[in-house]
């Protein structure tokens, strides 16, 4: 009789394991991990990685906004410079560019991290060489007066996003998130 209630409550256990298995390989069908029998089932994204994603997906937008704000707003639409041939496709390649490194930061890439900081020190240079060209003298006399406090927003608004997703992405909450797919490498 206690053969047969061991018997039945291993059965149970194995029911569970199973189904929990299950569970997590349709979640894993869901997200779009992977999860084998072998490692251990995903861990959640930490909310400052989430945020981090998507601040960094709504900066992907900012190139080609303001690609297409400068030309739709010029004074001089044959001026030279800024043309329509290599402002749109080269706003939408840094576009598509910033929107992957969302997504590897998001799946627990490190060296996107370190992208995310290295473009955000790029950013504040940025910032900083469009500042001092403004304050030249004529250095933009063929365009509209809106045109440089435009570029330097543009560039204020990039190094805050970055600053903030970088601070997100340097929280000790999200650093296991991106340390995990080391130590699995290294142990298997």
């Amino acid at each position: 009789m206690l053969a047969i209630r061991t018997t039945e409550a291993a059965h149970e256990l194995r029911q569970q394991a199973f189904t929990t298995i299950g569970a997590f390989r349709m979640q894993d069908m869901i997200d779009g991990s992977a999860v084998s029998a072998t490692n251990t089932p995903p861990i959640e994204r930490p909310r400052p990685v989430v945020a981090a994603s998507l601040l960094l997906y709504a900066l992907a937008g900012l190139p080609a906004l303001s690609a297409l704000l400068q030309q739709l707003f010029r004074a001089d639409p044959t001026a030279a410079g800024g043309g329509a041939l290599v402002l749109l496709p080269g706003a939408l390649v840094s576009g598509v560019l910033v929107a992957a490194l969302g997504y590897f930061c998001a799946t627990g890439r490190n060296a996107a991290r370190v992208v995310v900081w290295l473009f955000t020190a790029g950013a504040m240079f940025n910032l900083v060489a469009v500042t001092v060209t403004v304050l030249r003298p004529d250095s933009y006399a063929t365009r509209p007066d809106w045109y440089p406090i435009f570029l330097v927003t543009v560039g204020a608004v990039q190094l805050v996003v970055l600053a903030a997703a970088s601070i997100l992405l340097a929280q000790p909450t999200a650093r296991p998130f991106f340390r995990r797919k080391h130590l699995r490498l290294s142990s298997g």
